[in-house]
């Protein structure tokens, strides 16, 4: 059974929503804590791509993307620099907690906060990379595999 292509983008547009709001409570303790925070960028995009890609490969027949082939490809194609732009970011995350400390954008906070706050970022940050890079590396596996049903469909 095909879902209607309207009901698809009213669905997309739902999980965007939902997706912001993951994001801004994810990221609310950090805010509350440092506002002036240098990883604002590579933690939000590390979120967005880690439940979009999840999405994408659990739930693809339900997007709009499942109808049109050549916008898989292209996605295919740049999950490829995205994998290594995120590893890229963890690096940089990591090198700047070992090198600069966490103490350089958290020292203003009470001793037990600042413990809380600090296990919460790196846990945090280490979750949503790590598994947005791990959904960005399945992510075309599962888009080629539908590229090939829809071009292998009546082949039989």
């Amino acid at each position: 059974m095909e879902v209607p292509f309207s009901k698809t983008l009213m669905i997309e547009a739902i999980w965007w929503v939902i997706t912001a709001i993951l994001v801004v409570l994810v990221l609310l303790p950090i805010y509350e804590a440092v506002p002036d925070y240098p990883f604002w960028g590579i933690n939000i995009l590390a979120i967005v791509v880690f439940i979009t890609a999840t999405r994408y490969i659990f739930l693809l027949k339900y997007t709009p993307i499942i109808r049109w082939q050549i916008v898989k490809a292209i996605i295919v194609i740049l999950c490829v620099p995205l994998i290594f732009n995120m590893v890229n970011n963890i690096n940089h995350f990591q090198t700047y907690i070992d090198e600069q400390g966490i103490l350089s954008f958290l020292g203003h906070l009470r001793p037990d906060r600042l413990d809380q706050i600090e296990k919460y970022m790196k846990a945090e940050m280490i979750l949503f990379g790590v598994g947005s890079v791990i959904a960005s590396i399945v992510l075309p596996v599962r888009l080629i595999m539908s590229i090939w049903k829809v071009r292998n469909k009546n082949k039989v």
